[in-house]
């Protein structure tokens, strides 16, 4: 940029600023992609889009493994899914199970509601979860903790190991951070989280707070990383036999 007058809002005469017809182009080109990715963004947001997208990217198979995971390791009692969403997992909670669906996001979660109109529904932040402490006898996060950055992830830890019984369990799955797939790197792309963690970065971050007890990644359309985990002061989960 040359010297420049000061006009209100930022705003310069096309004078005032020097650019190649390549640079003009360049940024036009980015302001575009900026514009589309936010329409995206906003989108997704809607419930039934967000729902179609879940189910889209593998999730139903997700769903299978979970369940299975639920069965084993699984005793009844109070469920809370943190950052829970439309409630997509709502369902691999039988009758045993109070499930509550807690989410910063009212959008979704009137999604929620709308799904299961006898659903339990908490508005409120993952990192400062409105529960008593060793309340719970499960929490869930499925797609959450690659929004929170390095700063914020012990918070969203501490909580959930607070809120769980003692011998309580988590159960978490991410999408893998490798991107060494064209399909992977544009769901990365679109995806509005910025964190994206590996298998052995969660897991060192989960032995921080809990016992670990499996730790696996799918093959999927988009790989996932799947945990299973107990509290650290507890009785042992009991393993598979």
């Amino acid at each position: 940029m040359q010297g420049r007058a000061s006009y209100p809002y930022g705003v310069y005469r096309m004078n005032d600023v020097s650019m190649s017809e390549d640079q003009g182009s360049a940024a036009l080109s980015k302001g575009i992609a900026r514009f589309l990715l936010r329409i995206l963004h906003r989108m997704a947001a809607v419930p039934w889009i967000y729902d179609i997208i879940q189910a889209a990217v593998g999730v139903r198979r997700l769903q299978a493994i979970l369940s299975a995971k639920i069965a084993r390791y699984g005793a009844g009692g109070l469920v809370i899914e943190a950052g829970g969403g439309t409630g997509f997992q709502r369902p691999l909670w039988g009758a045993a199970y109070t499930y509550v669906c807690l989410d910063i996001d009212l959008v979704k979660l009137v999604g929620f509601r709308k799904k299961f109109p006898q659903g339990l529904a908490v508005l409120g932040d993952a990192t400062q979860l409105p529960f008593p402490s060793e309340s719970a006898d499960a929490t869930v996060c499925v797609f959450l903790i690659h929004h929170l950055g390095d700063d914020m992830l012990p918070e969203l830890m501490a909580e959930l190991q607070r809120v769980l019984k003692p011998g309580g369990l988590l159960l978490l799955a991410e999408p893998d951070k490798a991107m060494d797939r064209p399909l992977t790197r544009l769901l990365w792309r679109l995806d509005r989280g910025s964190h994206p963690r590996s298998l052995d970065e969660i897991q060192a971050i989960l032995r921080k707070h809990f016992q670990v007890v499996e730790a696996e990644r799918t093959k999927m359309l988009h790989p996932f990383l799947i945990f299973v985990c107990e509290t650290l002061d507890g009785n042992p989960v009991p393993q598979p036999g």
